[in-house]
């Protein structure tokens, strides 16, 4: 009986050992996705730019973190409607690689209540995430 238990024990460690390997060598994948984000421009979620002139500049602090398990590269634009207020090209980032930069850009038309709309393009011509602002143009 002590021969049978040891065997059976002997088995079960086996069987332990090569299943701990295994969640070791392949870990699970999980999500994949882009954080994108806008902070002000003291790197805060707070104090973005709520009125502005025509002509007059903004700026805020564009984040992107890749975490899409791949090399991506990145296309940022800034849009007013139609009209493209400013654009960032060439933002390559590895897997769980970080970006951030300040943006600038000025309204060139409209009055009152505007949508800014912050577009990221991930290796293609569809925007991948967006984001707005909304500003009070004087």
């Amino acid at each position: 009986m002590n021969k049978v238990l040891t065997i059976f024990l002997a088995i079960f460690i086996i069987g332990a050992i090569g299943s701990l390997a295994y969640v070791i060598a392949k870990p699970n994948a999980g999500e994949r996705f882009t954080e994108f984000y806008l902070l002000g421009t003291e790197g805060k979620a707070e104090n973005y730019p709520k009125e502005l002139a025509l002509g007059e500049k903004a700026k805020v602090l564009v984040g992107i973190v890749n975490r899409e398990g791949i090399i991506v590269k990145y296309r940022l634009e800034v849009r007013q409607a139609q009209i493209i207020l400013a654009q960032v090209d060439g933002i390559a980032l590895d897997n769980t690689q970080k970006w951030e930069g300040e943006v600038e850009f000025a309204l060139t038309s409209g009055q009152g209540r505007q949508k800014i709309d912050f577009w990221l393009y991930r290796e293609g011509d569809q925007p991948y995430l967006t984001l707005h602002l909304w500003v009070e143009v004087k």
